[in-house]
């Protein structure tokens, strides 16, 4: 059977009005992203649109006014694609250049038949206009850190350079054969190229959301909330692959447990041990250069850094907490830190038990140092470096590790 205007519009409208209701639907739930709704209305426009366009048939050129409201929704439909994509990367979208830009095409159109010119010359201009938009939307699309959605966002870019092709297709033909972009079997390719793309582009917007959902998801499941840094299944994980690539015993698992810091909570409250513990993971990435780290637990923390410098980065973490008080309320509060550092030639789990009695070596030793575990096999862990008993200032001795 062959297909009409009438039968490919119809289908074409129906699938777009659930793409709307998808759109609605996932736009609407609490914490959804505002991208979603931008991309739905993309798809209103759209619809009203195609109507306007093709609901005579697709016959000939648009009076001015019909055919202005027809190509502004067009417009407005790729330019809340675009605003769409500035919401979902994060970016600031302006509300007046936006309308502006979505009624440049009904401007366009309307513009040549003010001085005397035909519509060949309007439809021209509204492709040329369309096209560039299109381009500044695919570039939106294709921008780095698309914050997990990488596969699916060249699906929904796919789709509107197709689009583009056709647009500057149409203007070609419009320059070669006036006649050629009004008959109804150009309106029947027109529509199927029409409903071709939006299925690429708006299943890519879904997948592209779908995808930065899980990303973050997986994030939220292997990142510890308050520091930023991995938590325990996150280092584990990383840790798992890196001993793929380097040798164990080039690798040194360095223990951190913050000295007395149940006497914080008890003297301060827990959301001042919370400003510590957080203000602890931030000295701790700029003492390391940001090398595999992790909240292990509690107050404790866990680093996977080069057996070379291990020792030494150990000591930049211990001396950087002690540098400084940590800001806790109106005033400062100092604390100190006691490491252990270990290495192991059975991986990961012995190398962590050692640095573990490292760590409790340093504990016994008067907190504030850094021990190192003697090499396997040896005698008990040796003390490194030392600064003292170090013990909280501001909170008195307390308990805890």
């Amino acid at each position: 059977m062959a297909l009409d205007v009438s039968t490919l519009l119809f289908a074409g409208v129906t699938a777009r009005c659930c793409y709307v209701l998808v759109f609605l639907v996932s736009g609407l739930r609490p914490r959804a992203e505002s991208c979603l709704l931008h991309w739905g209305a993309s798809v209103a426009c759209s619809i009203g649109g195609t109507l306007i366009h093709y609901g005579d048939g697709g016959g000939p050129a648009l009076p001015p006014l019909t055919g202005a409201l027809a190509h502004g929704l067009f417009g407005s439909s790729i330019v809340l694609c675009w605003t769409g994509m500035r919401r979902f990367h994060g970016r600031q979208v302006d509300g007046l250049g936006t309308i502006l830009a979505a009624l440049l095409p009904s401007l366009a159109y309307v513009a040549p038949a003010w001085f005397g010119f035909g519509p060949d010359l309007g439809l021209a201009a509204v492709f040329a206009i369309l096209a560039v938009m299109i381009v500044a939307t695919v570039r939106e699309i294709l921008r780095s850190g698309s914050g997990g959605a990488e596969w699916s966002r060249y699906v929904a870019a796919g789709g509107l350079t197709v689009y583009l092709m056709a647009f500057v297709a149409s203007i070609i033909l419009l320059v070669a054969d006036r006649e050629v972009v009004s008959d109804g079997r150009n309106a029947c390719i027109s529509l199927l190229i029409d409903q071709a793309c939006s299925v690429l582009i708006y299943v890519g917007f879904l997948a592209m959301a779908g995808e930065r959902s899980n990303a973050r998801l997986s994030q939220l499941a292997t990142t510890d909330p308050l520091t930023g840094l991995a938590n325990r299944r996150g280092v584990t994980r990383a840790v798992s692959q890196a001993m793929t690539r380097t040798s164990p015993r080039r690798m040194a698992v360095v223990l951190a447990d913050i000295d007395h810091f149940k006497a914080i909570n008890d003297d301060h409250g827990h959301e001042a041990g919370d400003l510590v513990l957080a203000e602890f993971a931030a000295r701790m990435r700029r003492a390391t250069g940001g090398d595999l780290l992790a909240r292990w637990g509690g107050e404790e923390f866990l680093a996977v850094l080069p057996e070379e410098a291990a020792e030494a980065e150990a000591e930049q973490i211990r001396a950087a907490t002690e540098a400084e008080p940590f800001r806790v309320g109106a005033g400062g509060l100092r604390v100190t830190v006691s490491i252990g550092v270990a290495t192991s030639a059975d991986g990961f789990e012995a190398a962590l038990r050692r640095a573990d009695a490292a760590l409790y070596a340093a504990k016994r030793g008067g907190r504030n140092r850094v021990v190192c575990a003697a090499p396997e096999p040896g005698p008990a862990p040796r003390a490194s470096r030392s600064a003292g008993a170090g013990q909280l200032v501001s909170a008195g001795s307390g308990g805890g590790r």
